[in-house]
């Protein structure tokens, strides 16, 4: 299994192999990443003890947060970025749907750091 650097260019080389996926093997990894997204970035990537232990300490709903929003960019195909420092997470999902733009923003920093 091809594992990411946790990184800005990481991130963007997952999203370019899962865009290749066909929608049932997408709709897998979005499950998947919904599901447990700690999980899944502790399998998808690089990923040193300190940081691992940062993600495993997000609290449940930060977690399902990140998972839910990643989820719905993968499945949707739309664009998707990690942004900023390993300890802070930005995503950005955007769609058009019949004329309606829809945005939603998720900014999610560790505590203590």
């Amino acid at each position: 299994m091809e594992r990411y650097p946790l990184t800005y260019a990481g991130w963007s080389a997952l999203q370019h192999k899962l865009f290749q996926c066909d929608d049932e093997q997408l709709v897998t990894e979005a499950s998947a990443i919904a599901e447990d997204c700690r999980a899944y970035i502790a399998q998808k990537f690089e990923i040193d003890v300190f940081t691992f232990d940062l993600y495993r300490s997000l609290d449940i709903r930060s977690a399902k947060t990140i998972g839910w929003l990643l989820a719905a960019a993968i499945i949707n195909r739309q664009p998707f970025a990690i942004k900023g420092s390993q300890f802070t997470v930005s995503i950005r999902l955007e769609s058009n749907l019949q004329e309606l733009l829809i945005g939603l923003d998720c900014h999610i920093i560790f505590k203590g750091l």
